[in-house]
């Protein structure tokens, strides 16, 4: 027999070596019990800052179906503030203001310590008249075809209803082109609209740009003195500036982003923005006199305003607000979607000529709006759609409409009219179109230009 002997040094060893491996399964589950409870707290981190982000957004739904429900833009107007508390025990503060033609809403989502902001654009949707292609407000007399005009989608016109016409250098269609629903209207008018934010916006700008404006305390101001021709860049425009003062024309090249607090430049002169010149977000740039707008310049929500006129030269391409009696797009210029373009006279002088003119190639995609209270001729008071242009969203014309291009949309104009020497045509398309099955789904309009005062999100800043 043999016997399994200790051999000398190593008595007691099983005693560490099981005392070791403790220690080691120790130490593997408090490490496992770390991570858990890293990952747990990850993991309540994660729902904590997604329960804020909700928040945020909701508060900003709430907050939209509140003043759509009670119609009331006066509490707007001077900055509305709402709050919201929801049984998930998150919440939000919502504050609503004007931002030209549009309403920005501001939203601080809370749960528990976690807190997220949004800011959007928001915009109405569109009433029933806008599902016609063509609302022709005239009482007096037909809507005449000749040549290459049609429309796709319902018309709605005066009592004379719709007819073609015989014009030299012009095919006679042989029927009406119409494809849709002619209804005729005893008194056919256009959507009503509501002048109280734009009236309201535009006076503010025009306040700022005579001084009248008195500044809150904690607004940071610089004013740059009287001059012949101003450069304005980056380090002039600083990220904690809310208003830039100029006396004198002005070039600005910088670049400008604002999500949250917004920036006004306030220019008592011309204006020319040029590469790189951008602006993303709240940015308002107001002018006394012409601003132009040169080729790669980028724009994104901002704001455009002018007494006089604006215009994009060849081949600029923005996403704004351009607010002005006389807006100008060159050839292969264009206006991305949600511009507004907006043609107005509040606080001018009545016999101010008003005018926008899309060049051919000029592409807008948003609205097309022409506000007169004026008592000049339509003809003082035109939308003018060059061959090759395009609208992809609606015209609304106070005035008369000029349309040789192409609208992806729908048309609302007290009248059209061309000139073809020596004589003037009103009531007449010669070769412009209107498809409305082209108008995108989701498309919402500016505030006031619709029946419906029903709110949505129009973008995110």
């Amino acid at each position: 027999m043999f016997s399994r002997g200790i051999s000398p040094g190593q008595e007691g060893f099983a005693l560490p070596s099981v005392l070791l491996m403790i220690t080691l399964l120790s130490l593997v589950a408090i490490s496992v019990l770390g991570l858990q409870l890293i990952l747990r707290r990850v993991a309540l981190m994660e729902i904590g800052k997604v329960k804020a982000e909700y928040a945020a957004e909701s508060g900003i739904a709430k907050s939209l179906a509140e003043v759509g429900a009670a119609n009331d833009i006066l509490r707007v107007l001077s900055g509305l503030n709402l709050h919201f508390d929801s049984e998930d025990e998150s919440r939000s503060d919502v504050e609503l203001q004007p931002w030209g033609v549009y309403i920005r809403a501001r939203s601080e989502g809370g749960f528990h310590q976690f807190r997220t902001s949004l800011t959007a654009l928001t915009a109405c949707n569109p009433s029933s008249e806008f599902d016609n292609a063509l609302i022709f407000a005239n009482a007096t007399h037909q809507l005449v075809f000749t040549g290459s005009a049609g429309i796709l989608g319902n018309v709605l016109t005066g009592q004379p209803g719709a007819t073609v016409g015989n014009l030299s250098n012009y095919n006679t269609p042989i029927q009406i082109p119409i494809k849709g629903t002619l209804r005729r209207d005893q008194r056919p008018d256009l959507v009503p609209f509501d002048t109280l934010l734009l009236a309201s916006q535009v006076r503010s700008y025009q306040d700022l740009l005579s001084g009248k404006i008195k500044m809150g305390g904690d607004a940071h101001i610089l004013s740059l003195g009287s001059g012949i021709d101003f450069l304005v860049d980056h380090r002039i425009i600083t990220d904690s500036l809310d208003y830039l003062f100029i006396r004198g024309n002005v070039t600005i090249d910088a670049k400008i982003a604002r999500s949250e607090r917004p920036l006004f430049v306030v220019v008592n002169g011309d204006i020319l923005l040029k590469e790189p010149f951008t602006a993303s977000g709240l940015v308002a740039i107001l002018g006394s006199g012409a601003l132009t707008i040169q080729e790669e310049v980028k724009i994104d929500e901002a704001i455009l305003y002018s007494w006089k006129s604006v215009e994009l030269k060849e081949g600029a391409t923005v996403s704004a607000q351009l607010i002005a009696p006389s807006i100008l797009l060159k050839s292969g210029s264009r206006a991305q979607y949600p511009s507004a373009l907006i043609s107005t006279i509040v606080g001018l002088p009545d016999s101010t000529r008003q005018s926008i003119f899309l060049s051919d190639g000029a592409q807008v995609e948003g609205f097309v709006g022409l506000y007169s209270t004026g008592l000049s001729a339509q003809t003082d008071r035109l939308i003018t759609v060059r061959p090759g242009a395009n609208v992809t969203g609606a015209i609304f014309s106070g005035g008369a409409v000029t349309l040789d291009g192409t609208v992806q949309g729908c048309v609302m104009t007290r009248d059209f009219y061309f000139y073809e020497p020596p004589t003037k045509y009103f009531g007449w398309l010669r070769s412009g179109t209107i498809d409305r099955t082209r108008l995108p789904s989701g498309y919402l309009v500016p505030y006031g230009f619709s029946t419906t005062k029903e709110l949505d999100v129009l973008d995110w800043l």
